[in-house]
């Protein structure tokens, strides 16, 4: 995330899981996996809400990676685990496009990545 921020770009992690698990599953896997953007938790009353808010296609499989525009459109959406470089030569078109329509020091796009599940 280090990389783009001073581009614009805002990386945010979501667990999948409940609230409830925030000591069982989440902070462990954090500790294990350490990270240098905020993780939030999804507070639906069942996965199949969180699903749908985020990508009626999504299947809810993880890990998964959605892309949004400043604006909250969805630009990109990943499934599966990728390597930096791969995100890499994904999010570059995708950057030079919206730096060309964003007055600087402006938001870009968001970068949401949901990896954390039972």
């Amino acid at each position: 995330s280090e990389t783009y921020s001073e581009k614009g770009v805002e990386f945010v992690g979501l667990s999948v899981d409940y609230p409830d698990e925030i000591d069982s599953k989440i902070l462990p896997f954090l500790e294990q996996n350490p990270v240098n953007f905020p993780i939030y938790v999804q507070n639906f009353d069942d996965k199949e809400q969180a699903i749908n808010f985020l990508n009626k296609e999504w299947s809810g499989a993880i890990p998964a990676t959605f892309v949004y525009s400043k604006e909250g459109g969805q630009l990109l959406f990943l499934l599966g685990q990728h390597s930096f470089e791969e995100f890499h030569q994904l999010l570059q078109p995708l950057l030079q496009w919206r730096l060309s329509k964003a007055p600087p020091q402006s938001g870009v796009f968001s970068l949401l990545s949901i990896t954390i599940s039972t």
